[in-house]
């Protein structure tokens, strides 16, 4: 849980959360390719998007890829969300 790794709840420790917000560090100066699997029932699509949505409205290179599959697609070597990940690393 997020909570365990930033040490508390966000309305204990906010400064935690500011501090692990990965907008936080835009623009980066290496491309950033998302993964997100359409069928995530933890952690929302729109997460992804609006990421994606921040890094290039800050100068960033960054997309979004959607593939199918539940939450853990994305970390199954024998998923092809897999190979897709693979693919855009080879990019």
């Amino acid at each position: 849980m997020a909570s365990a790794f930033v040490g508390g709840l966000p309305q204990e420790v906010p400064e935690s959360y500011d501090d692990a917000d990965p907008t936080r560090m835009l623009p980066l100066a290496i491309p950033v390719r998302c993964v997100h699997s359409r069928d995530d029932g933890v952690v929302p699509i729109r997460q992804s998007q609006d990421y994606v949505l921040a890094a290039t409205a800050a100068g960033a290179d960054a997309s979004l890829t959607v593939v199918a599959g539940d939450h853990f697609a994305v970390i199954d070597t024998d998923d092809p969300a897999w190979e897709t990940q693979l693919g855009l690393l080879d990019e």
